[in-house]
């Protein structure tokens, strides 16, 4: 739900105070008798909410709660899919209303709700130890400028479909990715432990993370001391997010009532997110991220005929128990780059389309044309491949490969040889 996720619970008594003073907003009338301001939330999701109450979107809540003069009370679940299905809009089994009325936290292009206006903007950022092999950097783009030598055995741990992803492979990183799921299978643990703990064990040399992660790991570090370097947004490629709080669709009074007390305490929620250390910029900071275009003349060809990989698979007579051969091995292997954006079996994620979809409108000099030069599409920008000998060097078995998965040929995964 967060641009990607973590906890620190020390309360500054004059903050509290300052908040405690804060004028009392009446109850909308016109809306639901509330008796409770209830909030939907993870109950470990450090340092946005926890069910001990110590994270900034608790803080925010009960800022929230004091100006309505209503208690604050918590729907938990892990904010995971069918999040929103789960709190925001499930009814009570007893009829008496919807579980839960209120996101702190989501992207303001949030789909599933509606949204206030945001009242944070931050970006991902480069987390390092400070004396570690990155101790040089003052700045993330930085990164970009060591030498070969220096780039060498580097690891920088990102999760899965991050724009972390992206900008490492498209300034020809992808050897020093280190890839994380965002999610483990353990709801009760927060999602950027295994990054932390790599990264305190040296196992990893930096990682990038959505800015407030980026803060906790800042703050909790034990092992080892740590720092974080916001990264910059640029075409293609946009790390700064804008994050609002949500309510259903149709709560327009609601909605407007809330909006209207995170405008009023601006400067106490200011104030929570320094004192959590979360890396804040605002819209005149924030990097422009305007996507380069690449115009394309001539309309889209037809889909080919061609089936490049008819003479590399030996498949049983039934079509079943398919192999393949070095060639497209070797292009299951170039995939291997491909599917940090286009997922791991390369049916699309939220920034980049279905590859399977996409090989069945597109001819071969099409594809080519866009691995090798890049392309803006309409949920992102794939970065060109040009100078990745991995890629050029087997483009003709990675278009083989994928036009045999978009063919249904042969499945995701590792394939025997023959």
């Amino acid at each position: 739900m967060k641009p990607t996720p973590l906890l620190w619970s020390l309360f500054s008594l004059l903050l509290y105070a300052g908040l405690a003073a804060a004028p009392v907003l009446a109850v909308d009338e016109t809306g639901p008798q509330r008796k409770a301001l209830k909030v939907c939330a993870d109950p470990h999701y450090q340092p946005f909410s926890s069910n001990d109450l110590s994270g900034y979107e608790n803080r925010i809540a009960t800022l929230i709660g004091k100006a309505l003069n209503l208690p604050v009370e918590y729907t938990w679940f892990p904010q995971r899919m069918g999040f929103i299905r789960n709190t925001l809009r499930k009814e009570n089994p007893d009829g008496s209303g919807y579980l839960c009325d209120l996101v702190i936290g989501v992207p303001k292009e949030f789909e599933l709700a509606t949204t206030t206006a945001p009242y944070m903007r931050s970006t991902y950022a480069l987390v390092t130890a400070v004396d570690g092999k990155l101790a040089s950097l003052q700045q993330a783009g930085e990164l970009l400028s060591l030498n070969d030598a220096q780039k060498a055995g580097l690891k920088i741990g990102v999760t899965e479909r991050s724009p972390g992803a992206l900008w490492l492979a498209r300034h020809n990183l992808f050897a020093q990715l280190a890839p994380y799921r965002a999610q483990s299978g353990d709801p009760e643990e927060f999602p950027g432990q295994p990054l932390l703990n790599d990264l305190e064990a040296g196992k990893i040399d930096a990682a990038i993370v959505w800015g407030p992660t980026a803060a906790y790991f800042v703050r909790t570090g034990q092992a080892k001391k740590l720092r974080l370097l916001p990264m910059v947004s640029e075409p293609g490629v946009q790390f700064d997010f804008a994050i609002s709080a949500a309510v259903r669709f149709g709560e327009d009074e609601w909605q407007q009532q809330i909006d209207t007390i995170l405008q009023t305490n601006a400067t106490q929620i200011q104030a929570i997110l320094q004192e959590y250390g979360i890396p804040l910029m605002t819209e005149t900071t924030a990097a422009s991220a305007q996507p380069q275009t690449q115009a394309e003349t001539a309309p889209e060809p037809e889909k080919t005929t061609v089936t490049p990989y008819a003479d590399h698979i030996q498949c049983d007579p039934d079509g079943k128990n398919c192999k393949i051969d070095l060639f497209l091995t070797k292009g299951f292997r170039a995939f291997g780059q491909c599917q940090v954006c286009h997922g791991i079996d390369g049916s699309g994620s939220t920034i980049a389309p279905s590859l399977l979809e996409k090989l069945k409108e597109l001819d071969k000099d099409t594809f080519y044309n866009r691995v090798e030069n890049g392309y803006q599409g309409q949920i992102g920008v794939m970065p060109p491949w040009k100078d990745n000998p991995n890629i050029m060097n087997n483009l003709d078995s990675l278009y083989a490969y994928l036009k045999a998965r978009s063919d249904g040929v042969i499945p995701a995964g590792t394939i025997e040889r023959y």
